[in-house]
């Protein structure tokens, strides 16, 4: 059990203190660097796997080529050693990853996803220029740094591109399904332009919420990746820019000669997107240790360009200063959509509008596969533009729409008339309804002339929380992923917390101890949780 390592020192210098996460080969804890006094994150080769030559040598090269790959988007490998039987890496503490907020957040707003591809793409052309290929890109090997950036990490899959390297042999498939370039997939040798693919995969899962080849069977899945062309992600989320799409879509092309020829050119077309930040980012370009600064426009700007760049750069403090004044999380937030707030969460899970065509036949509909519940609206007059009504929500909802009853969620009325919707709803199946504010809701929606209206029905349940924390005096708060806390100071063990069954982030505070800063699933129904600090 990763547990039986908890509270053992490394080297006499690293004391684990918490588990993070659980792997095949690794298990990693955060850790107290006891002599600079700061956290860090460390990988533990697992105990059946100490002693096995090609396990540990794969670990080790891990720690080795990511060492020697200096970049502001890979993560900083600070020591290697085995001790007491005990094989480690020892590197810097990110707060959080994709995967995990994929898992709370299941699409990410374009301008974030534009972003991490930034991110990523400079920390990829680092790599290649060193001659290395990742070929393990996908959202648990993409950290979340605290100012919101993209870190790349888990080189355990590196493959140096020297001449007769035999690590790059053929046949050799390795890697995650889901994100397989269609090389890959064949176990033919690999460039750069694979771990591309797997960027292109990663950013359609984050922008979608889908992989464009699911599947739990990996022949199928391989050959989805081989054979099936990635269908557009604006079927999933019409929103999306036409520019981006593109970039995805040839980021996911069969045959690598038709994708980007390297990380630096992807960098470049993602910097002029609309989307993309305003100020630009770093590149680190490699090789001779020069960095140079994209902004959005790649060519020399114009004078109209100059000017819109301004404008998009006051712009961007307007909103920044606009959405601090709204409470809202930060982008390195990461932590669960679920909170006792009334406000919408993220699109496409919130209200969603968009202009119908005015050929229906012509159009784009969201995909749903349950029927039309109910009577047919009755025809609309023909000065009246009908417009689409989608409701969706989780598993064992009930609904009354205007007195009506629905007989099952998903339900749609793609020939709705414009006006004002009562919806309420309520979770059935299971407890904790009662005196569980989360577990009921009353929506009004307005759905315009022509418009398309998915709305999601953001229910949950509540956890009552027995929390048990060393020292007692300790200050609580939990935080939800619209960045409100709720804070209860010291908490008596007696005293049950509720909240919303999910996932929060959770921090503790108390005199001469080190901060306490998790992320945590809280189980419907009754829950506990343990916390000691470090004092």
């Amino acid at each position: 059990m990763p547990e039986r390592f908890l509270g053992l020192t490394l080297g006499d210098r690293y004391t684990l203190t918490r588990l993070l996460g659980v792997g095949a080969y690794a298990w990693v804890y955060e850790a107290r660097d006891n002599e600079l006094e700061i956290p860090v994150a460390v990988k533990v080769l697992r105990p059946e796997h100490t002693g096995n030559e090609v396990t540990e040598a794969r670990f080790r090269r891990e720690a080795t080529t990511a060492a020697r790959l200096r970049h502001a988007n890979i993560v900083t490998i600070r020591d290697i050693g085995r001790s007491g039987g005990v094989t480690w890496v020892v590197m810097d503490l990110i707060p959080g990853s994709l995967s995990r907020r994929l898992q709370v957040l299941p699409t990410l707003p374009e301008g974030d996803v534009v972003r991490l591809g930034l991110d990523v793409a400079a920390a990829l052309a680092t790599a290649h220029a060193a001659g290395v290929i990742h070929r393990d890109i996908k959202p648990d090997n993409i950290l979340i740094g605290a100012a919101g950036e993209g870190i790349v990490c888990d080189f355990g899959l590196a493959r140096a591109l020297e001449s007769g390297a035999d690590l790059s042999a053929t046949n050799q498939v390795v890697g995650t399904p889901h994100y397989f370039s269609p090389e890959q997939a064949r176990g033919e040798p690999l460039d750069g332009r694979s771990d591309l693919y797997a960027l292109g995969i990663t950013l359609y899962r984050a922008a979608t919420g889908e992989l464009p080849f699911a599947g739990s069977d990996w022949y199928a899945v391989a050959r989805r990746h081989v054979e099936e062309p990635a269908p557009d992600p604006r079927l999933l989320v019409p929103g999306l820019s036409a520019g981006f799409a593109e970039i995805i879509l040839r980021l996911l092309a069969k045959k690598p000669d038709a994708r980007f020829r390297s990380a630096e050119e992807l960098y470049d077309r993602l910097s002029q997107l609309p989307s993309a930040p305003a100020t630009g980012a770093r590149l680190a370009l490699g090789g001779g240790g020069t960095t140079a600064v994209h902004p959005v426009f790649g060519a020399a700007p114009r004078w109209w360009q100059s000017r819109l760049m301004l404008a998009a750069a006051a712009a961007a403090v307007i909103a920044a200063v606009l959405w601090l004044g709204r409470g809202q999380p930060t982008p390195g937030t990461v932590w669960a959509r679920v909170s006792g707030t009334t406000a919408p969460p993220p699109a496409p899970l919130g209200s969603l509008l968009e202009p119908l065509p005015s050929d229906s036949g012509a159009g784009r509909e969201v995909p749903l596969d349950t029927p039309v519940v109910g009577d047919p609206k009755p025809s609309p007059a023909p000065a009246i533009r009908t417009g689409a009504l989608l409701l969706a929500a989780p598993p064992g909802t009930e609904a009354v729409l205007d007195g009506r009853r629905l007989g099952g969620l998903p339900w749609q009325d793609l020939k709705a008339r414009p006006g004002r919707f009562i919806v309420e709803a309520w979770l059935v199946d299971g407890a904790g309804i009662v005196d569980c504010p989360y577990s009921r809701r009353t929506d009004t929606l307005q759905l315009r002339p022509g418009a398309r209206l998915a709305h999601h029905l953001d229910l949950g349940r509540c956890t009552w929380l027995a929390v048990d924390i060393t020292p007692p005096d300790a200050q609580l708060s939990f935080t939800d992923s619209l960045g409100a806390t709720t804070a209860y100071g010291a908490v008596k063990r007696s005293e049950p917390i509720r909240l919303r069954a999910g996932v929060w982030r959770v921090r503790a505070q108390a005199p001469r101890c080190a901060a306490f800063d998790a992320v945590d699933t809280l189980q419907a129904g009754a829950d506990t949780m343990k916390i000691a600090m470090i004092c």
